[in-house]
């Protein structure tokens, strides 16, 4: 056992060397930056043993900067988590365990996973290395674990930095009277368990249930009709504008697309029916890529046709991939923003791929959480459930644990 203090041997030159060669690697740290991050990145690209990781950094006072959290979260291979406990109660812990091919090695000290704490700050913390697992050792893993399983600990998704972005600009804004965490909302939005009972109750009623149905199936149909026109070379105004009037709807009649506002734009796309054409094509052909990628792409096209916006980019996406690809629905994004209190653009005319792709890994959160497979789906909930989620939960439970997310 030893001490490193930054002087003889440094925090990050003992990391460089396990960060390499261990299979598992387990990082607790009261905050991080982005520039230890990067360099824990490149360190375990390197490891051949393609290691099993944990990482948990606090979110106190937002001293932890939202694009290292994002950096982690979409680039390191492993499992993320930020502690945020309730105000006034502070998260400190700097714990660091790799397990190589022979050896345990445990660091815990004073050493937070920053660029300056692991090689430049007076840091002090305790080195152990030993063949077998021991007491400290084992007493550091069921910390760990019991950090996990608590109620302050969060996993790290998109929908959790997008929240994470809102606290800290209001940190930044607002230092002297800043709170170590945020504070627990009581709206409806914000209580998981709330929107968890809220939809299976909504899976239940019958006439949900069907609907649900109905607009799957109707989606189904609008997917063989974006086929036949992406398969088309030659087309005549008037195949085209039955093809979209079987889309969009005609007067008296729905669409197959569950959406409203589209009829005033039929004249414009059937005069630039070639252009549309080749944005449902490049959809169909790409809609195994990323969400984003695919929406900027398709922005091309839509660019040059009159009456084609970003809704209804998101419905032809929809009509492709309806497990991957969520509709924008402007309604939820408000409430998102404003009583969800996550940073997200608030206008979707003004979306571009990467407002997208955080968008729809925020909705993915919510499927999950949800249970709710199909986006399609997740969206009707939404519908009906929109004016419930800015309201406060009736008689809130204090003992009822949140699910996590």
């Amino acid at each position: 056992m030893k001490l490193i203090t930054n002087t003889d041997q440094t925090h990050k030159d003992l990391f460089r060397k396990l960060l390499k060669k261990a299979y598992s690697i387990d990082i607790v740290t009261a905050y991080s930056d982005e520039a230890s991050i990067d360099f824990i990145i490149k360190r375990i690209s390197k490891n051949k043993n393609k290691p099993k990781v944990r990482f948990i950094t606090g979110g106190n006072f937002a001293i932890t900067d939202p694009v290292a959290l994002t950096k982690l979260q979409q680039e390191l291979p492993g499992k993320h988590f930020v502690a945020l406990p309730e105000n006034q109660v502070i998260f400190q812990s700097n714990v660091y365990l790799f397990k190589t091919k022979n050896n345990y090695h445990l660091v815990i000290g004073s050493a937070p996973c920053t660029e300056e704490a692991l090689e430049t700050d007076m840091e002090a913390s305790v080195n152990q290395k030993k063949s077998k697992k021991k007491k400290l050792w084992n007493q550091a893993k069921h910390y760990i674990e019991d950090l996990i399983g608590s109620s302050v600990v969060h996993p790290l998704t998109t929908r959790f930095i997008a929240r994470y972005e809102t606290y800290y600009e209001e940190i930044s804004n607002n230092q002297e009277n800043a709170a170590s965490s945020w504070g627990e909302s009581q709206l409806f939005i914000n209580n998981d368990e709330h929107l968890i009972a809220r939809s299976k109750a909504w899976l239940k009623l019958a006439q949900n249930a069907e609907h649900a149905i109905e607009t799957i199936d109707s989606y189904r149909l609008a997917r063989k009709v974006q086929n036949r026109i992406a398969s088309q070379k030659l087309m005549t105004e008037e195949e085209a504008s039955t093809h979209l009037n079987r889309l969009i709807g005609s007067k008296g009649e729905p669409g197959l697309w569950n959406a409203n506002g589209f009829q005033g734009s039929k004249s414009a796309i059937t005069q630039q029916f070639e252009v549309f054409r080749d944005l449902v094509r490049f959809v169909k052909e790409n809609r195994k890529e990323a969400p984003g990628y695919v929406f900027e792409n398709g922005q091309e096209y839509a660019r040059k046709i009159k009456g084609v916006g970003m809704n209804m980019i998101s419905e032809i996406l929809i009509t492709y991939e309806p497990k991957r690809f969520p509709k924008l629905n402007n309604a939820l994004i408000q409430k998102l923003i404003s009583s969800g209190s996550l940073t997200l653009k608030k206008s979707i005319a003004k979306y571009d791929g990467q407002d997208y792709q955080k968008y729809t890994e925020i909705i993915w959160n919510y499927a999950e959480l949800l249970d709710m497979k199909n986006m399609i789906r997740v969206d009707l909930f939404f519908q009906d459930v929109i004016d419930e989620l800015d309201q406060p939960i009736e008689n809130p439970d204090p003992d009822l644990k949140a699910e996590k997310g």
